[in-house]
């Protein structure tokens, strides 16, 4: 396996270096680049920027991009000769650009100056990313930069930068440049490249003279104004001296003197302010007046570590654990997009978190293992989830509504305010054709959001929450499974037609031109479980509560009857004693994945692309693209699916699910960084050979080549490794309605084989 990325140990001193991640790109690897550039993002819960170089343009490899939490677009293009509305996560101006010149040569790599060293450094502990360059002019001089960056951790819309030059062989004066780069377009992901990416208009500069840069401009349909400014300090600077080069609007230039034996020290204190405005002039006062309380970048960068330090110290992980230094990494992460500051704000938990546009910056039901793993660490922030669902259930009940439904039906993707998102079409850059997405008929997301609920007071112990905010979205949820099924009188069953499971691929029925198959198992027992939920909560909760949820969504006794009837005659698969995927499933032919392997090759993880450009389709077999029936096994403990099932009226052992699992071990092309340590979670529970296999690669998620972590970090699966390196125990229920699940409760018992990891921890 390719080793490339692995460095030897660093050689930075210092008592915390176990914390410390680095890599060395290469030059000619611009994807690896990309890659290390989203796992040094640095972010605090209002803003992210990757960790694109200081001087990289916006079309640099890296992919220079800064992204605020809750900052969506909408454009228009058309696709197919359909107009279609898609809403991005917006690319901000950015903050990064600090360039030296020495005469009128940038020292930057390029022609001029060849590259003799370079290393990321990436310090969890102090928050910090460090930037290691020695440079060799073509004419010999040699200049070594060091550049330290920190989004603050204490001041949400502050960042800092510190660049210390050396001119290791040579003596001349130094132009400094920095400000604000204003041409950004979301580029990244190419297959979105159709679509209208120009999401910023409006823009006004400060001029070049300015002693501090500013930049202002507003998204083109959400009016979102946004508003960056900077100030460039050098102690010691010459002064009097004239400018080699003329500055740019947005822009400031600063001069000093360099020897040997006289490194640069050069200070850049940036800000980003948004807020829904179209006249900016205030934003701009406001970021200016961030600048000025600022006080010294020295303390900031004091103030930032000692918050960190903080934060580390509030962070429990299995200190035993062999690769506590992935842990950490993941946890860094999701701090980086979840953090005090997002609980003042009206924001979700982005599947790709602040750190690339590959989903184009919107939430999807990921955000179940964060929430899951932040009610054990720190219920305030796992509130930010949860908050963010019950802010939108009005739009949920409209979704329900459009599915000619009642309750809630919370959206396969959402953004700004809570409809659904999912572009109806999705290009395969393989084929370059367009194709319908039909993934929007996934319902088992509200059965997630009811069961985090549930999962969030269990382990916070936050019963107002469940009793009230709680309480209403479980209800609404329940009522739209409740109005969503159909009920067949001969059997007595319920049925979920016309949905698609987590699976993904199996988006209709080969031999039906109507979208979507029927009862698909995993979203037919979570409904029942959700169902169930909802029952037992109602019996659990107060007179008063139930008296004012009444009043509040119209629920009534018999409808909580119903709900009961429909959570022990929910209708659900099988043949020859395995639960099928769903209806009709083991009538697909089926194609073994050595198979599949000795056409498409060993990397099947977007075997749907593979196969439409062969203009075959994975619907038409038993292929699975990630843990969809298996998915209940993550969900669910074994004695809680035996009882969910009997509930139902079904004969479930644990022979049963041991021939299921073993079933879809042999259909499933895991295509999806989630499906590792959901198989890992199902088959640890019942002691499975393979589980030390899946566990493995699900503390490795985003780690190696072919995950595309360079589009932005896979929250969903880092968090859900967390989980899987942290067992949930005995804790004891604390309602009947909490006693209707059970948590993911895994314990590793087997080492974990790192391969292929194009970051790694400096061992020293």
């Amino acid at each position: 396996m390719s080793r490339r990325g692995l460095v030897a140990p660093l050689d930075v001193g210092g008592s915390d270096n176990p914390w410390q991640w680095t890599f060395r790109p290469t030059s000619d690897d611009p994807e690896q680049r990309e890659r290390f550039a989203t796992l040094c993002t640095l972010g605090n819960g209002v803003f992210g920027t990757r960790g694109a170089a200081a001087y990289d343009s916006a079309a640099a490899p890296a992919y220079p991009g800064t992204y605020a939490a809750g900052v969506y677009n909408r454009t228009h293009t058309v696709i197919e000769g359909e107009e279609v509305e898609a809403e991005a996560a917006v690319r901000l101006p950015n903050w990064l650009p600090l360039r030296c010149f020495a005469g009128r040569e940038p020292l930057v790599p390029g022609p001029v100056h060849a590259v003799l060293e370079e290393r990321y450094v990436l310090d969890l502990y102090r928050g910090i990313l460090h930037h290691y360059l020695l440079l060799e002019a073509s004419d010999g001089r040699r200049t070594r930069l060091h550049e330290q960056r920190a989004v603050h951790a204490v001041h949400p819309h502050l960042a800092v930068q510190k660049l210390t030059l050396h001119a290791e062989n040579w003596s001349g004066l130094l132009q400094v440049e920095g400000g604000i780069d204003a041409d950004m377009r979301n580029e990244q992901v190419e297959r979105y490249q159709d679509f209208d990416t120009r999401h910023l208009t409006g823009f006004q500069a400060s001029d070049p003279a300015a002693a501090v840069a500013w930049l202002t401009c507003h998204t083109t349909q959400s009016v979102v104004g946004a508003a960056l400014a900077c100030t460039v300090t050098v102690p010691n600077a010459a002064t009097g001296s004239t400018p080699h080069r003329a500055s740019r609007d947005g822009y400031t230039t600063r001069q000093t003197h360099v020897s040997p034996d006289r490194p640069a020290i050069i200070y850049k204190v940036a800000t980003l302010r948004t807020s829904p405005t179209r006249s900016t002039g205030a934003l701009r006062d406001r970021a200016l007046a961030d600048l000025a309380n600022a006080g010294r970048p020295e303390d900031l960068f004091t103030s930032h570590i000692a918050a960190w330090r903080e934060q580390w110290a509030a962070t429990s992980l299995p200190a035993d654990h062999p690769h506590l230094d992935v842990l950490r990494l993941y946890s860094f992460h999701l701090h980086q997009v979840v953090s005090p500051h997002s609980a003042r704000l009206d924001v979700g938990i982005p599947a790709r978190g602040l750190h690339g546009e590959e989903y184009q910056g919107r939430v999807f039901w990921d955000e179940t293992t964060a929430i899951a793993w932040l009610s054990r660490t720190n219920p305030t922030l796992a509130r930010v989830g949860l908050d963010y669902r019950y802010r939108r259930l009005s739009a949920a009940r409209r979704e329900a509504r459009r599915c000619h439904a009642e309750g809630a039906r919370y959206p396969w993707q959402s953004g700004s305010d809570g409809s659904e998102t999912t572009v109806a079409w999705v290009k395969n850059p393989l084929s370059g054709r367009w194709n319908r997405d039909y993934t929007v008929l996934q319902q088992h997301q509200g059965a997630a959001l009811a069961h985090s609920i549930i999962r969030y007071a269990r382990r916070s112990g936050d019963i107002a929450y469940l009793h009230d905010e709680g309480a209403q979205m479980i209800i609404e949820i329940a009522r739209f499974y409740a109005t969503y099924s159909a009920h067949d009188a001969p059997t007595d069953r319920y049925h979920l037609r016309g949905v698609v499971g987590p699976d993904e691929f199996h988006d209709k029925d080969p031999n039906s031109t109507t979208p979507g198959i029927d009862d698909n198992a995993y979203t037919n027992v979570m409904a029942a479980s959700t169902l169930h939920l909802a029952t037992a909560l109602w019996a659990d909760l107060p007179a008063e509560r139930r008296g004012a949820l009444r009043e509040s969504t119209g629920v009534d006794q018999n409808e909580i009857t119903l709900w009961d009837t429909m959570s022990r005659r929910m209708f659900v698969p099988f043949h020859e004693g395995v639960l099928s995927q769903f209806s009709g499933y083991e009538h697909l032919p089926w194609m073994t994945l050595d198979e599949l392997s000795d056409r498409y090759g060993s990397d099947l993880g977007r075997l749907d692309r593979l196969m439409e450009a062969d203009d075959d389709h994975p619907r038409n077999y038993q292929i699975a693209k990630q843990a969809d029936t298996l998915m209940l096994g993550s969900a669910l403990t074994p004695k809680r699916l035996a009882r969910t099932l009997q509930r139902l009226g079904y004969y479930h052992s644990a022979r049963t699910w041991r021939r299921t699992v073993d079933y879809y071990l042999q259909r499933t092309v895991h295509g999806s960084t989630l499906s590792a340590a959901a198989h890992a979670a199902a088959l640890h529970r019942i002691g499975h050979p393979d589980a030390s296999r899946f566990y493995s690669e699900a503390m490795t998620v985003d780690l190696g080549p072919g995950t595309r972590t360079e589009l932005g970090i896979h929250l969903g699966a880092m968090t859900a490794a967390l989980e899987l390196a942290v067992s949930a125990g005995g804790s004891q229920p604390l309602t009947n309605a909490a006693a209707a699940i059970d948590t993911i409760a895994v314990s590793a018992t087997a080492p974990i084989a790192v391969h292929s990891i194009v970051l790694v921890r400096d061992r020293s």
